[in-house]
């Protein structure tokens, strides 16, 4: 008679074993690195977000600056100026459509201009802070609570 030669029961649970605990580190590496992508990704709309103002701010320099700290700049010629209001959370959900990315419209963004002197120039630092509106994919994704970018526009002599 022929021995037939085979796996035994134990052989196959090893491997069945090996091979789950390497498409589980697979799949945790494909989540991890999903997460990470995602948040480069909205951490990249939030800068973008805080990017703005701080320019257009620099833009307009310090004359037009203090006025709009003070709360006397109009800011009824430009849909983008409209969405920059001082000293509150503005939701980008409420700006003039198409004017953001739908990606920004789950952000909210704060602007705030105070006084300061750097090296014996007198000027402003402009703080905008950028969060999430509510519990949406935003929040879900982006692993910090808020971003923050400062600037400092000085006034020219």
């Amino acid at each position: 008679m022929t021995r037939r030669r085979g796996f035994s029961l134990i052989e196959v649970l090893i491997a069945c074993f090996l091979l789950a605990v390497v498409l589980l580190s697979l799949l945790w590496m494909n989540r991890h690195s999903h997460l990470s992508s995602m948040d480069a990704y909205y951490e990249g709309i939030a800068m973008s977000v805080a990017r703005e103002p701080l320019e257009i701010f620099r833009g307009m320099g310090y004359a037009w600056l203090d006025l709009y700290r003070q709360g006397k700049a109009d800011l009824s010629g430009s849909p983008v100026l409209q969405a920059c209001p001082h000293g509150s959370w503005y939701n980008i959900a409420d700006a003039e459509e198409g004017l953001y990315p739908s990606e920004a419209c789950d952000l909210k963004r704060l602007i705030t201009v105070a006084p300061a002197d750097a090296d014996g120039m007198k000027g402003f630092q402009i703080t905008v802070d950028v969060a999430p509106a509510q519990q949406t994919r935003v929040d879900t994704w982006l692993s910090r609570d808020v971003v923050t970018l400062k600037s400092f526009v000085s006034e020219k002599k």
